[in-house]
């Protein structure tokens, strides 16, 4: 009898998932620095301001899964992780984003009884000028 690939995965998932240190693991170590990956449009400041860990302080995991929920809150990252860096002195927090597009082009309508249907292009910045602020924009055609 042969064992398909995908139960000897299903087996070791378990394995696999208790090798990775948790977050606990490295509670009161020494934040050095955090480093930020992978953001192009939102500036480095809007994300900073979100994360209350300080460098040169202990580390506190609760605090930085608050931090990574407040940026997952901010809705213009498509998938954020983090990552801990262990070093003789401490530890170094690296944060990996990816942004979702600054601009969503979608097609606007509005339905009335006076009216009747009218339809349209339209804009959404999701991230204007990098800053988490969003703005919308669009043109109706046809109705009476």
């Amino acid at each position: 009898m042969r064992i398909k690939p995908y139960c000897i995965a299903i087996l070791l998932l378990p394995v696999l998932l208790a090798a990775a240190p948790s977050l606990e693991t490295f509670a009161g170590h020494k934040v050095l620095r955090i480093d930020i990956e992978g953001h192009r449009t939102t500036r480095e400041h809007t994300i900073r301001r979100e994360v209350h860990t300080a460098t040169g302080q202990a580390f506190d995991p609760e605090r930085w899964r608050a931090d990574l929920q407040r940026l997952d809150n901010l809705d213009i990252f498509s998938s954020l992780n983090s990552n801990v860096q262990v070093t003789e002195n401490g530890i170094i927090l690296v944060l990996r984003m990816r942004e979702i597009p600054p601009v969503v082009p979608y097609i606007s309508y509005n339905v009335t009884d006076e009216d009747g249907w009218s339809f349209g292009p339209a804009l959404k910045a999701v991230n204007l000028l990098g800053r988490d602020l969003f703005v919308a924009g669009y043109a109706l055609f046809g109705g009476k």
